[in-house]
């Protein structure tokens, strides 16, 4: 919301608006000032002066997702925490975005102060110059910290060897076309546990999709 915006609402000048979120105006009525700020807080209405300053917190985190179409299954205990701790949650969707078209929404959000801090999935490797010494935390992204992740290639391999144990062989991979770690580390822990019961992998059955 632009300052503007919140002049209209309150019916207003916006040079009133201005005025009463720097305390200027000692000749603005206190009802006036007390209508306008009620407003102000209704909206959530942070000047943009002091979304800048590091010392004022927008109470809201910024969670990056490779895609909105199919929602991170996280995303659930993400919301429980954030409202626990009193923050609410900004959902930016990087599908479509090329990698630079990640990197400049990153700068933007840092630049506008529109979130305290960032949870990242899937794409840190890619906007992790971009966001820099900003508060992050990164989810599925090797190499990077803070960083919340699982053991990519264990834990397929250990999936695939109970299908061995069980008597499968024909053990189908279906994966992510991208070439990001986590997609590459999935991949070889199935091989390995083909090779470690002296299979040889079928290349017909491993299928790598793109993932949307």
């Amino acid at each position: 919301m632009k300052i503007k915006d919140l002049a209209r609402i309150a019916g207003v000048s916006p040079s009133t608006v201005s005025k009463i979120m720097h305390q200027k105006d000692d000749n603005i009525s206190a009802e006036t000032r007390e209508h306008v700020l009620s407003i102000a807080k209704q909206y959530n209405y942070v000047p943009a002066q002091a979304l800048t300053s590091p010392d004022v917190k927008t109470m809201t985190l910024g969670v990056i997702l490779n895609s909105l179409k199919n929602p991170a299954p996280f995303l659930s205990g993400i919301l429980e925490a954030a409202n626990r701790a009193g923050y609410n949650l900004n959902l930016i969707d990087m599908y479509g975005k090329n990698n630079e078209e990640m990197r400049e929404s990153v700068q933007f959000l840092k630049q506008t102060g529109m979130v305290d801090g960032l949870i990242i999935n899937a794409v840190g490797e890619i906007v992790s110059e971009a966001v820099g010494d900003f508060p992050a935390v990164y989810i599925d992204s090797k190499g990077l910290l803070p960083s919340v992740t699982f053991t990519e290639k264990k834990s397929i391999y250990d999936l695939t060897t109970l299908f061995l144990r069980q008597g499968l062989r024909r053990i189908a991979y279906i994966g992510g076309e991208e070439t990001r770690t986590a997609y590459v580390l999935r991949e070889q822990g199935y091989r390995d546990a083909m090779r470690d019961y002296g299979l040889k992998v079928d290349e017909r059955y491993i299928h790598n999709v793109r993932m949307h």
